[in-house]
């Protein structure tokens, strides 16, 4: 089974409009909602590629009980640990009629977690790791006070000799990194703001990647959108790249990037191969709307299209 586990998760919100404009009602064409956050996007793709998955969550009120439920109505078994308060909804405007299918996207801030809740979570996370093959510590933290929390299940998936992948940022990835997962992911932005920059230059792409791996961490991905990711597993170094799609919404292709390498990891596939599967799968998702809905015929078909180069 593979784990993963999602702090602050959402009900994602799609309301496709023509002729958006500023002050005006607009009557929708068609309106979609799935479960969302980077775990369960995960979750969704590990599903479709065979994998058993579990989500563990963080929910509240009556959001939290429609993400519960969007959750089992993708088949994924979840693991609802309860706080006070409401889980975040995203709403995202889509325009039809732009050019580039133009997004505006509306957050609400997720629900604290507080002290006896982090108690029930770190139990349910013990629990299930009994069961878990690899662990997904994906998303940001709620609130200030639950950055470490992925920093304790770090040394709880470690102490058992758990393959555990991060991928998350601010404090909570800063905090999360000292404890050495096994693999991080940070995106371009993610790794900016962890050096405390605005954004990185070509050179300083590979410094980051470097100063990852000096940690000990012996899987680094980088990821740069449609240019791909700087690779370093286990002391080698590639630059992957996708092959071309037709971007229709690039938003979860991280995730699900790292969800397919999970399962890769967990079919005890060659590097190369875990590489250029996860690369496979974050290509096709940025070519359907929901995250994580891509098909599995869809990730297959573009696995040899994927270039690896030794750097």
């Amino acid at each position: 089974m593979i784990l993963t586990v999602t702090l602050n998760p959402c009900v994602d919100t799609t309301i496709f409009v023509r002729d958006h404009r500023h002050g005006r009602i607009h009557r929708s064409e068609r309106v979609t909602r799935i479960a969302g956050g980077k775990g369960i996007n995960a979750s969704r793709v590990i599903h479709e590629l065979g994998e058993t998955t579990v989500a563990l969550v963080v929910v509240a009120g009556h959001t939290g009980r429609l993400i519960r439920d969007l959750i089992g109505s993708d088949s994924i078994p979840s693991v609802p640990v309860w706080v006070e308060g409401e889980s975040r909804q995203v709403v995202t405007i889509l325009e039809t009629d732009s050019a580039d299918y133009a997004q505006t996207a509306y957050v609400e801030p997720g629900a604290s977690i507080p002290a006896e809740a982090r108690v029930a979570l770190f139990q349910r996370f013990a629990k299930l790791l009994d069961r878990a093959r690899v662990v997904l510590l994906t998303g940001p933290a709620p609130d200030p006070m639950s950055t470490d929390i992925y920093a304790e299940m770090v040394m709880m998936a470690r102490s058992r000799g758990l393959p555990v992948f991060l991928d998350s940022r601010g404090g909570a990835l800063r905090e999360a990194v000292r404890r050495v997962p096994t693999l991080v992911k940070p995106n371009e932005a993610e790794a900016a703001e962890w050096r405390g920059a605005q954004s990185l230059s070509p050179g300083e792409r590979e410094k980051v990647v470097d100063e990852f791996a000096s940690l000990g961490i012996p899987w680094v991905l980088l990821t740069l959108g449609e240019e791909g990711a700087l690779v370093l597993c286990e002391g080698r170094r590639y630059r992957a790249t996708p092959p071309p799609v037709k971007t229709v919404n690039p938003i979860g292709s991280g995730d699900v990037l790292v969800g397919a390498m999970a399962v890769g990891w967990a079919r005890s596939q060659a590097p190369e191969d875990i590489i250029r599967l996860g690369i496979a799968a974050g290509a096709a998702n940025a070519g359907v709307w929901a995250a994580g809905s891509c098909t599995r015929a869809q990730i297959e078909a573009l696995i040899d299209r994927v270039e690896l180069h030794p750097m």
